[in-house]
């Protein structure tokens, strides 16, 4: 059984549109569970009403974990859901195609004893539902990064929660932090990639939508002369560096904790890589962090994208 994970906050204008799509699943051996952290909106109006229609399948529970926004929404989900074979993160605003579970559901069997995560491709669109990209690696251009495993993930996550589905041996080494991070998805791929698989589904399975309430958004793919032409304008370049920071604080603040919750259990090559990585980090050390970045880092096609995405990545 699938065990879906639907996080809200302030979604009456999409919720409904994304429950909908998993009642349509083709695939029907799933429970939903549903936490929602203080909305103000008609949100939990309309949870309530699919709970009374549909009794035993649908389940709404209020974030109590102490945990603000969606990482705590996520984590009082993990902590209070009901136990399955399989769970499936979702978001509030987003939309399943019918064979999404029926096709992740192939991923995982009962022989598979190991700590698995698989996510795939979603469209992405804007708020009316617009086509801004048939696939989300190829509109940010993931497709382009080689995968190295945690060493990719220590620098920048890889694809949205609401394309993530892992089974049960992995939720039970997901541990919430004493300090909480900002991203519930790149924390349980940090888990999956340390201590099990991650396996990438190239089917299209929904749809991503970008608006203006989005907790997290992405960046449109941009050729190495159109990262220049976009960012190298007037007023342009401070954001640039900011974003740079912002990128730098969270990784820091999200690789610290994981060592601090995962650290002994590391292998030793893994664990000198990440301690090395974090110190780097914390020191500002730029001369060593370069070297790293250019021995570790994930390399694009072209050299300016090249540079650029390590910049964002330190």
């Amino acid at each position: 059984m699938f065990v879906i994970l639907l996080a809200t906050y302030n979604g009456e204008n999409y919720i409904e549109k994304q429950i909908d799509s998993i009642l349509n699943q083709s695939y029907d051996d799933w429970q939903l569970v549903i936490s929602d952290d203080g909305s103000s909106d008609r949100t939990v109006d309309i949870i309530e009403s699919y709970v009374r229609d549909y009794p035993g399948k649908i389940s709404f529970i209020r974030n109590q974990s102490g945990l603000r926004g969606a990482y705590g929404n996520f984590m009082n989900l993990l902590n209070q859901a009901p136990e399955g074979d399989c769970y499936a993160f979702c978001d509030q605003d987003d939309e399943w195609y019918t064979d999404k579970l029926q096709v992740m559901a192939k991923h995982f069997n009962e022989s598979n004893t190991k700590p698995l995560l698989v996510y795939h491709d979603l469209r992405v669109v804007d708020s009316e539902k617009n086509v801004l990209g048939d696939g989300f690696r190829a509109y940010t251009k993931l497709g382009d990064r080689e995968w190295n495993g945690f060493y990719t993930l220590m620098k920048y996550n890889i694809t949205p929660g609401c394309s993530v589905c892992f089974n049960h041996r992995l939720r039970e080494l997901i541990i919430t932090p004493k300090n909480p991070v900002s991203i519930h998805d790149w924390w349980t791929m940090l888990v999956a990639a340390a201590f099990g698989d991650i396996v990438r589904e190239d089917k299209v399975l929904g749809i991503y939508r970008q608006h203006d309430s989005n907790t997290l958004g992405i960046v449109e793919k941009s050729s190495g002369l159109g990262l220049v032409g976009r960012y190298l304008k007037p007023g342009r370049l401070r954001w640039v560096f900011a974003q740079i920071r912002s990128a730098k604080k969270e990784a820091h603040s999200m690789l610290k904790e994981f060592f601090a919750s995962y650290g002994n259990e590391l292998e030793g090559e893994l664990r000198e890589h990440l301690k090395k990585y974090i110190h780097y980090l914390e020191t500002n050390n730029k001369l060593s962090a370069l070297l790293y970045g250019f021995k570790k880092q994930n390399r694009q096609k072209g050299v300016v994208k090249t540079v650029y995405y390590w910049m964002c990545s330190l």
